[in-house]
């Protein structure tokens, strides 16, 4: 059985003796009311296909149409969890830490990231550390994950070493050098982005050109709460295009100046929404190979390994984990919390998190650029409500996790 955060079987008073469930869980494609929130009934039938042995998602409705007579968006890959290979464990097998509860002092912490990666995320990352918000970000950044890290005592909590940068209980702070990584050996040389995305890399007889086409700059999407609504039920974007052909509809979305490497963080989103699911690390390997990298010790072909007198190493197997796919049916991606900031500040939203991530500059800067806090997540409060303003998570987009 594995561990999770408990999100996906709370009740949430969302306001006044009102309560929603699939706060904090992945809902898109389902049916939504004018908050956002998840019929009960199909959240609930959906929790049940994602423990079942497969069958129950055929049964589960469909949010309303984009347009008439061409349907919602299907689930992607719902069943990558259940899938089974006689060459490696099967996937329940494997097990790993719950992620942050929706209204965590943790998540409300990786939320501020987002939103200051949203503000600065067309600047070239070799102009990053020397922008003039980033050392406000990193100042900022450090104040709120300091806090998470203090007070926040839930098994999903966010761990030094595996989350942020540091080790044990010890947080390393962030500089403007090295904002937004993870404190990796030798991440913090360079900028932002890996020479595994900028390498060729050879594969048999031909070579892969590293880049991509990019999205252009300086484009928002899904900033007003109508608009992320409709993605939110159909699981398409305004073209009516459900994933992988989303926000792909014409030349306007592309940069004019063509192809180019991995430049920007923008970059690094598009290249994580259309990449192939092995694609990134099957290039590095790649490019290890083809730069004779050295082996780890478990290798039988490795450089001190028993077999390099006679032996030369072609392919070794290794377990491969699909269970990862079922992490993404239990929790709406982080991206997505922010669209329910904006309905609680402007007054017409509810829900409940942290309160103190709508004071945060982040938030602010990015209401006062687009007029707006839905950022990929809104947070609601109603004008009907008194209370504290309630924020959830709730996927936006047109992606399946």
């Amino acid at each position: 059985m594995r561990m999770t955060n408990g999100d996906t079987d709370k009740t949430w008073e969302v306001a006044a003796h009102t309560f929603a469930v699939g706060v904090g869980s992945f809902t898109k494609s389902l049916n939504h009311n004018e908050y956002g929130e998840v019929d009960t009934a199909q959240f609930l039938k959906f929790v049940a296909a994602t423990r079942g042995d497969g069958h129950g998602f055929q049964d589960v409705p469909s949010g309303p149409e984009r347009q008439p007579g061409k349907g919602s968006a299907a689930f992607t890959n719902p069943q990558a969890g259940l899938a089974a290979d006689r060459l490696t464990h099967h996937p329940a097998g494997y097990s790993m830490p719950p992620a942050p509860s929706v209204n965590s002092l943790s998540t409300a912490a990786e939320m501020v990231e987002l939103y200051w990666m949203a503000l600065l995320r067309d600047i070239p990352l070799n102009e990053l550390d020397a922008h003039g918000e980033v050392a406000e970000a990193a100042e900022e950044l450090n104040q709120v994950f300091e806090d998470a890290l203090s007070h926040d005592k839930e098994a999903g909590r966010l761990t030094p070493g595996v989350d942020l940068p540091g080790h044990g209980s010890t947080f390393i702070p962030f500089t403007s050098a090295t904002l937004f990584r993870l404190g990796l050996p030798g991440d913090h040389t360079g900028p932002l982005v890996s020479q595994f995305f900028v390498r060729p890399a050879a594969f048999g007889t031909q070579t892969i050109d590293q880049r991509q086409r990019p999205y252009a700059g300086n484009c928002d999407f899904l900033t007003d709460f109508d608009d992320w609504l409709c993605a939110q039920n159909s699981g398409k974007d305004r073209h009516d295009q459900a994933y992988p052909a989303a926000n792909e509809h014409d030349d306007s979305f592309y940069d004019p100046a063509g192809a180019r490497y991995i430049s920007t963080m923008r970059d690094l989103a598009r290249f994580v929404n259309k990449d192939a699911l092995h694609q990134a690390y099957f290039n590095a390997t790649l490019i290890l190979l083809s730069g004779k990298a050295k082996w780890t010790d478990g290798n039988p072909y490795s450089d001190v390994g028993p077999l390099k007198g006679r032996e030369a190493g072609f392919a070794c197997w290794v377990d491969r984990i699909f269970s990862l796919w079922s992490r993404k049916w239990r929790r709406a991606p982080s991206r997505s919390s922010g669209t329910r900031n904006g309905r609680c500040i402007y007054g017409f939203g509810r829900r409940p998190m942290a309160d103190w991530r709508m004071s945060r500059r982040s938030a602010w800067g990015r209401q006062a650029k687009l007029r707006t806090a839905v950022f990929p997540v809104r947070n609601l409060r109603r004008k009907d409500d008194p209370g504290e303003a309630q924020i959830a998570a709730s996927s936006d987009g047109v992606h399946a996790g």
